[in-house]
């Protein structure tokens, strides 16, 4: 039997939900007032938000790489977070001895530098920064940090030739903070030789460090309770992070992990 191919095709928003809600309560939809809308919606906020103290919704899961910074132990997590079920510390093989290059000015090096003083600040929008390895490899992750605050819309791509670019991986568009790591895992990483980002919204990039990195090696971090940090004798304490607290704090969850991170370049 042939099918149509579509799967979970239907939408229903807040409104379209909250109208049949008060149908079914008997109510025309003549007689549906703002007020009614005003408080139906209030109290659907109420339901939604009790939920996450319910245990865990398992639609709601998602999965994030943060970076780390040097030095420093708290982390905020993204808007909307509830809780961390897990996490793991991750680090990477970094491409080195390849060749950088740069479209629109900056100095294409210090992209590649490990050196977060520096950066390739390009001087006209639209441009692009790549790197070329010598010899194909398989990157499954790639992270950029900004030097400055700026919107940008970039696309990672990669190359045989430098000539004939295809699209790797396009993230979302958006604010990028200065000196915080943005990580991607490439869904579907390629072997080649040469890869690049470019930006396509207008932007002018200015990129304290672009790296592609490859054979990902990961820790499990154990999870400690209230009790547990207090307890601990030096939370100053740096290395590698292998144990982490969640602080549930009122406007957002706060992560505090140990040992405070010695170095940048990790997740």
């Amino acid at each position: 039997m042939a099918t149509s191919g579509t799967v979970g095709g239907t939408t229903i928003n807040t409104d379209v939900l909250i109208g049949h809600a008060i149908r079914r309560c008997g109510i025309p939809t003549g007689n549906i007032t703002a007020e009614m809308s005003e408080i139906a919606m209030n109290n659907l906020y109420f339901y939604l938000t009790n939920l996450g103290n319910h245990g865990v919704n398992l639609w709601t899961i998602d999965r994030n790489l943060i970076g780390l910074t040097a030095f420093k132990r708290s982390l905020d997590l993204p808007s909307g977070t509830i809780d961390v079920l897990n996490a793991t510390i991750r680090s990477l093989t970094r491409l080195s001895g390849g060749t950088g290059a740069t479209s629109a000015g900056g100095t294409a090096s210090y992209a590649f530098d490990s050196d977060l003083n520096t950066s390739c600040a390009q001087t006209s929008a639209d441009g692009n920064i790549s790197y070329d390895n010598g010899s194909a490899v398989t990157v499954t992750t790639i992270g950029i940090m900004t030097n400055g605050t700026m919107t940008l819309a970039p696309v990672f791509e990669y190359s045989s030739d430098g000539i004939t670019w295809t699209t790797l991986y396009t993230p979302t568009a958006g604010t990028f903070t200065d000196s915080v790591w943005a990580w991607y895992d490439l869904p579907a990483p390629k072997n080649a030789q040469m890869y690049r980002v470019r930006e396509t919204g207008g932007g002018t990039l200015a990129l304290r460090e672009f790296y592609l990195g490859h054979t990902p090696t990961e820790l499990p971090m154990s999870r400690l309770n209230i009790d547990d940090w207090s307890a601990l004798p030096n939370k100053s304490t740096t290395g590698k992070p292998l144990q982490f607290w969640v602080d549930r704090q009122l406007n957002y969850p706060v992560m505090n992990v140990w040992p405070v991170p010695d170095t940048t370049f990790q997740f």
